[in-house]
């Protein structure tokens, strides 16, 4: 599965609260700027990029939040670096134009979650683990 960053960019939760657990799924964005012109470069030289992960929550007939689960890090320097918030090797999204986006080939590993089906705190919590730690507890 894909998903339109531009048309999603507003629906992106990406804290995750947890109510039974009352804490974040995630951390805060931590990536250093290296570290994020590391990841267009990676995007415009064509190297593979880990999946993201994605619980689409379905609020209304109209309206779906997109809860990431794993990509927090990568989605993030993608939207810093549209929204012209650093360069890469002196250049800025705006010399790339809207090509750029057909550059970003990131797959989505999409779960999909409804009021009358939702994905529990748990059930979050271990597709994090199972995509961070192959299962294994992280020490």
């Amino acid at each position: 599965t894909s998903i339109d960053l531009e048309r999603v960019i507003h629906q992106l939760d990406f804290d995750v609260y947890l109510p039974t657990k009352q804490c974040n799924l995630q951390r805060p964005f931590v990536w250093t700027l290296a570290q994020q012109q590391e990841l267009i470069r990676s995007v415009l030289f064509g190297r593979a990029i880990p999946d993201v992960c994605i619980v689409a929550h379905e609020i209304n007939a109209k309206k779906d939040i997109y809860q990431v689960i794993d990509g927090k890090q990568r989605l993030t320097t993608l939207i810093n670096f549209i929204q012209g918030k650093f360069d890469v090797d002196g250049y800025i999204f705006k010399d790339f134009g809207r090509d750029f986006l057909n550059f970003v080939k990131i797959k989505c590993v999409m779960y999909y979650s409804d009021q009358d089906r939702p994905i529990t705190d748990e059930q979050k919590i271990g597709l994090f683990k199972l995509i961070n730690f192959s299962g294994t507890e992280h020490l």
